[in-house]
């Protein structure tokens, strides 16, 4: 008889939210200024600033052996200066949740922080579609552990900090179709992790240092923006890896109130 791996972390499906999302912001359009000029990612239209709330939900493996689930809120503020660049800062907490050998650890929050640029020239604009490049570096910080009893005479206790930086970049297309900006392309993306971890066997500790690059990973990316009355809009994003998927929900306002 064949023992399956039993896991805690759910595999990647679109949530049923994300879903009636999509329904509700394509509904009947509204006046809004500037939806000509927005780009992929950006948080304002050109000339304006804009400030977003973001919820991330990540699943990836690790050196193919350890299951890693990433979640990220994120207070994401932004400049586009042109019709042909954006910028953004991002802040807030991320947490891991590991599925590691059988054993499962769930991570605490810690910080989260980025940075990214897009830029699309929409002088290049052809039958509605345009050229775009985007680029974003983030990095977190989250704390796991977990307890296991071995056997009668063995208990093992882990704790582990893990400080994880990632880069990625999008090249593809987008289309202004009414109020609502679609984008799709290539993607690549490279991740570094640090973990320092604190081993105790029956109280005699260990402590170990363990480092992870995933090189450069191709993937796929796809979203949509949609500007909605008092200068209010939203973002939904899917991004797919060689090893993981990552969902993205945004929304906020832009320009004064």
């Amino acid at each position: 008889m064949n023992n399956k791996k039993k896991s805690h972390i759910r595999k990647p499906s679109i949530p049923l939210t994300v879903l009636l999302l999509i329904f509700v912001v394509s509904g009947p359009a509204v006046a809004v200024d500037g939806v000509d000029t927005w780009q992929p990612f950006s948080t304002a239209p050109a000339g304006e600033w804009g400030g977003l709330i973001s919820g991330e939900y990540e699943i990836r493996t690790v050196d193919d052996a350890n299951d890693v689930a990433i979640r990220r809120v994120l207070t994401k503020l932004g400049w586009t200066p042109s019709s042909f660049m954006a910028l953004w800062i991002e802040g807030g907490v991320a947490s891991l949740e590991i599925e590691r050998d059988d054993k499962h650890m769930q991570g605490d929050f810690g910080f989260a922080g980025g940075a990214g640029i897009t830029l699309s020239p929409s002088n290049l604009r052809f039958l509605s579609l345009a050229p775009f490049a985007s680029g974003r570096l983030m990095m977190f910080i989250s704390k796991a552990g977990g307890e296991w009893s071995e056997s009668r005479l063995r208990l093992v206790t882990v704790r582990s900090r893990f400080e994880w930086w990632e880069g990625c970049a999008q090249f593809g297309i987008s289309s202004i179709i009414g109020r609502n900006l679609f984008f799709g392309g290539l993607a690549v993306r490279g991740i570094s992790q640090v973990e320092d971890r604190l081993t105790r066997v029956n109280n005699t500790p260990a402590c170990e240092t363990y480092t992870y690059s995933s090189g450069l990973e191709p993937g796929l990316v796809a979203g949509m923006h949609v500007s909605l009355a008092s200068r209010f809009n939203a973002w939904i994003v899917v991004e797919g890896y060689q090893e993981g998927v990552r969902f993205t929900v945004s929304a906020g306002q832009w320009g004064k109130p």
